[in-house]
């Protein structure tokens, strides 16, 4: 998944608005990598699960939803997800 935060500032970062037009991506490694399809996860739930699992990976997460909650905006959690090339 990747997390598009911004920091928490009021507008989205915008590779978000790349991978919203183009949902179709390839992870950069050295000589390529795998080729993925990007979704924003929706679900009230399974958003609440992955944001326990990235405030244990990175503190600053909930640091960022509070900054975007004051200017009315939702951070977008995308689920890259492997696909055939």
């Amino acid at each position: 998944m990747v997390i598009a935060s911004n920091y928490g500032a009021d507008k989205h970062p915008a590779w978000y608005h790349n991978l919203t037009a183009n949902p179709r991506v390839q992870i950069a490694t050295n000589g390529g990598g795998p080729v993925m399809v990007a979704n924003a996860v929706s679900d009230p739930a399974e958003r609440e699960r992955l944001w326990a699992i990235a405030d244990r990976i990175y503190p600053l997460w909930p640091d960022y939803r509070r900054h975007a909650a004051r200017c009315h905006r939702t951070i977008p959690i995308i689920r890259l997800r492997a696909t055939a090339v």
